[in-house]
């Protein structure tokens, strides 16, 4: 399965050589397309390529008179490594994401293991948007602020902030077979 996003934003950063021709990239997986950005320029990239290992992308880019290819890895918590291999500058960056969305199905990721819980909750809103029809995705938008992830986040810590063994399930199962008439 691939670790992509669906569609993400990054900013890349100087390193000690040299600036990447582009400050700005994004790249939409689904239709395999994304766009540059140098100063106030922006141009299309019109046929990104997923690398085989699923892992990664790469493209071809003409911006400011600078042209060649890029290749980039990204890992577990978006950030891309990007390999400029062909055109004027040969070198490595590093490219922070500044929006991603995951969507979709995926695997068990300890990146998400790891985050507080109003960051999973934020998480799991922006993997589930894209897949709500349009209408409903822009409601759930228009919910979502951090105090209200505050708020969601309140009852899980007082329920499950000392997590230890249940005591809901002997309960549930003392009332099997029960009519609600017996209560």
């Amino acid at each position: 399965m691939s670790r992509l996003p669906q569609d993400a934003d990054w900013l890349l950063s100087n390193n000690v050589l040299s600036t990447p021709p582009f400050a700005v990239l994004k790249v939409n997986f689904v239709s395999l397309t994304g766009s540059i950005t140098a100063w106030k320029t922006t141009q299309p990239l019109n046929n990104v390529h997923r690398l085989p290992a699923g892992d990664g992308f790469w493209s071809a880019y003409n911006i400011s008179g600078k042209q060649g290819r890029f290749e980039a890895t990204i890992d577990d918590t978006g950030v891309l490594d990007v390999d400029f291999t062909t055109g004027s500058i040969k070198n490595n960056f590093t490219a922070r994401p500044t929006r991603i969305v995951w969507g979709g199905r995926r695997e068990y990721s300890s990146r998400v293991a790891a985050l507080a819980y109003t960051a999973k909750l934020q998480e799991s809103i922006d993997r589930a948007l894209p897949l709500m029809p349009a209408h409903v995705a822009e409601q759930v938008r228009g919910l979502v602020s951090p105090a209200s992830l505050s708020v969601m986040a309140a009852p899980h810590r007082s329920v499950l902030g000392n997590p230890g063994p249940s005591t809901a399930a002997p309960a549930a199962a003392n009332c099997r077979g029960k009519s609600r008439s017996s209560f």
